[in-house]
């Protein structure tokens, strides 16, 4: 059976679109998903999706999948004018989804084995990547500290490709949130100047590692958290390296070791 159609009053329905690119979808509590293969991915990996939206000319060219998920989920269907206003994207592909946005399980990070702790990271681009290499290394969780970019961006959600779904994310969380989380998983700090090489730590117990903005450093409360400082050496001129690029690389060492012991 399928599931009730929700009358699509096109007015309200655009505020409430609107709303979720801008300031409002912190306070709501819901994200936005946009293109189709992000919708799949998020209806493959049994995410919540409370309303699916399409655009006319989606319905038409993709009329099977229409109906099969109007037996799952909530549709509308606007025109495509308006589809092409409300989305984020230059060439919109006709469909996206709205997601609420988990709340943060406290048992599972305080029980973590690998955490990824963003330290004032501003960048979509990055905090997408991050994500991305997150789920590929399963990680267990990745905590914001407040001064981070918006983890449920519109531009953060299409660079983590899916990521949304299956990593579990903290977003705003307090220093002294983090203070505690730390306590019980013991922090390492990345950085390019200072400390052990990376690939000389021993990555075998619980780490949360600390990414922080690339331009500034670590902030002074992530510095005071860290049981330790590793580094990446920097061998030609760069002064740093990319938070992203950083952060991949300290999590697949951190794979490779664990892997290794679990082979030995």
């Amino acid at each position: 059976m399928d599931k009730p159609s929700r009358p699509t009053n096109l007015n309200d329905l655009a505020l409430r679109i609107r709303s979720l690119k801008g300031q409002a979808r912190r306070s709501s509590g819901r994200y936005l998903a946009e293109g189709l293969r992000l919708v799949e991915t998020a209806m493959q990996s049994g995410a919540e999706i409370e309303e699916l939206i399409l655009s006319q000319g989606f319905e038409r060219a993709h009329p099977g999948k229409a109906q099969a998920w109007r037996k799952h989920y909530i549709v509308s269907v606007v025109p495509d004018k308006l589809f092409t206003k409300l989305a984020d994207t230059v060439t919109p592909q006709g469909v996206m989804s709205v997601l609420p946005q988990p709340a943060p399980d406290r048992e599972r990070f305080t029980n973590a084995r690998t955490l990824v702790i963003l330290d004032n990271l501003r960048d979509p681009g990055n905090l997408g990547t991050i994500l991305r290499s997150a789920q590929a290394t399963a990680v267990d969780g990745v905590v914001l500290s407040s001064g981070c970019v918006d983890a449920y961006s519109p531009k953060v959600v299409r660079s983590a490709m899916g990521a949304h779904f299956y990593v579990p994310l903290w977003q705003d969380a307090s220093w002294e949130q983090i203070k505690e989380l730390c306590q019980l998983v013991p922090a390492t700090l990345a950085d390019m100047h200072s400390g052990e090489l990376y690939w000389q730590a021993d990555w075998s117990a619980p780490t949360a590692l600390i990414i922080s903005n690339e331009a500034f450093g670590a902030s002074p409360e992530a510095a005071a958290l860290a049981s330790r400082t590793v580094h990446l050496p920097m061998l030609g001129n760069t002064e740093s390296l990319n938070a992203a690029m950083a952060a991949t690389v300290l999590l697949y060492e951190i794979l490779r070791q664990r892997s290794q012991a679990t082979a030995q």
